[in-house]
């Protein structure tokens, strides 16, 4: 729901942008076109390159095709890469994009449960990992066939061109994924940011500068008390050898056991604000 500027006045939020941003969303939405976009015009683009990539190889597949034809058609591909971009040299991708390992250390998108998503997203997601697993496979494969095998049908030069646009797609594969990943958790944290203001008015309290400090306050009290326990229990530990009797040095433990479970139960139940705001009342 929208969120009035007096909602935020009325939790201590004084800040000129957080007032007025009900308005720059609706900006927002005017601003950053649908459908005509640098994104959609690319997007155009690619599916055009593919479905003309994809038609001459049903052709070149045919009986009668000749060997000059599919030296030609291989020739307007490279041609045709290198006008969109694509680079074949070797030094244009980082060698991590040819170690395995490091492969495996790229985050793997993933979507959570929060109701933003489109309900095809999972699929289209589920595709595009598909697909890039099937790209490493592929690359693999061919860089395997070129150093053992080479090829009778194209020379040297011709297969180092092939191995170098597939590193260069490989390689922009790899970062439109991570730019997924990295979009997905930040779609999901602001997702988690509206749901926290989306009911301002009851789940805010007001005076969020002073509730801030009360509860800096006491989360450096809360720390102050937690290390005078673990204080308390190694003096109770130095001093447990001047006990004597097996009924005392009973207690002593018991005692030790009781102040460091205590301590261990403060630390681990309480997450730090640190000042952080703003302070709800779930929170509180």
């Amino acid at each position: 729901k929208d969120v009035s500027p007096k909602d935020w006045l009325s939790v201590g939020l004084t800040d000129k942008y957080v007032l007025k941003i009900g308005h720059y969303a609706r900006r927002m939405e005017y601003i950053i076109p649908r459908t005509n976009s640098h994104a959609h015009n690319a997007a155009v683009i690619a599916a055009e390159m593919t479905e003309a990539i994809f038609l001459r190889i049903s052709t070149l597949r045919e009986p009668k095709t000749t060997k000059q034809v599919k030296q030609r058609a291989l020739v307007d591909l490279f041609k045709h890469l290198k006008q969109q971009g694509y680079s074949s040299m070797k030094w244009s991708v980082p060698s991590n994009i040819r170690d395995p390992h490091e492969m495996l250390q790229l985050p793997v998108p993933s979507l959570d449960n929060t109701s933003c998503w489109d309900k095809f997203a999972p699929s289209t997601l589920e595709k595009a990992e598909s697909y890039f697993y099937r790209c490493q496979v592929e690359i693999t494969r061919l860089r395997f066939e070129i150093s053992m095998f080479g090829s009778q049908y194209m020379s040297q030069r011709e297969m180092a061109l092939m191995q170098g646009y597939s590193e260069y797609i490989l390689f922009m594969i790899c970062q439109k994924r991570c730019m997924i990943a990295n979009m997905i958790e930040s779609v999901s944290n602001i997702e988690s940011l509206i749901q926290s203001f989306d009911d301002v008015g009851d789940s805010m309290p007001r005076g969020q500068q002073k509730l801030c400090d009360v509860t800096m306050s006491f989360e450096r009290s809360l720390l102050s008390l937690i290390e005078r326990l673990r204080q308390v229990v190694l003096f109770i530990k130095e001093s447990s050898s001047l006990v004597e009797g097996d009924t005392a040095c009973g207690q002593v433990h018991d005692t030790v056991a009781i102040f460091t479970s205590l301590a261990s139960v403060l630390e681990e139940n309480y997450q730090q604000c640190a000042g952080k705001m703003p302070v709800i009342s779930a929170r509180i």
